[in-house]
């Protein structure tokens, strides 16, 4: 709030110090590491990336007991579909999954 009140410039540093800033990279650095966490995310099952977005999206504001039947009605839809089988079945033959989004 004292942020948004103020309008008083943030330096990366201190965004990292209060938590809102990831990580401080220098200017060469940050389409590289762009590029690495796409390809982090690509290899997450689309389905299971949608549904933690969407469990953070509407959790933040309703009360604690809302936002946990929100996250356990996502995560029985994501836990029942074709894509947690393919990822488990893909860790236990040592393979990278194959997502389909299903």
């Amino acid at each position: 709030m004292e942020l948004i009140l103020t309008g008083e410039p943030v330096y990366a540093e201190t965004g990292r110090a209060r938590g809102f800033v990831n990580r401080v990279l220098e200017p060469a650095e940050v389409k590289p590491e762009a590029l690495r966490l796409a390809e982090v995310l690509l290899q997450r099952g689309p389905l299971a990336l949608r549904a933690v977005e969407e469990a953070v999206l509407r959790g933040l504001e309703p009360p604690l007991e809302q936002g946990q039947a929100v996250e356990d009605s996502l995560f029985n839809r994501v836990g029942g579909s074709r894509d947690a089988a393919e990822g488990s079945t893909a860790f236990a033959e040592k393979r990278p999954p194959a997502w389909g989004g299903e």
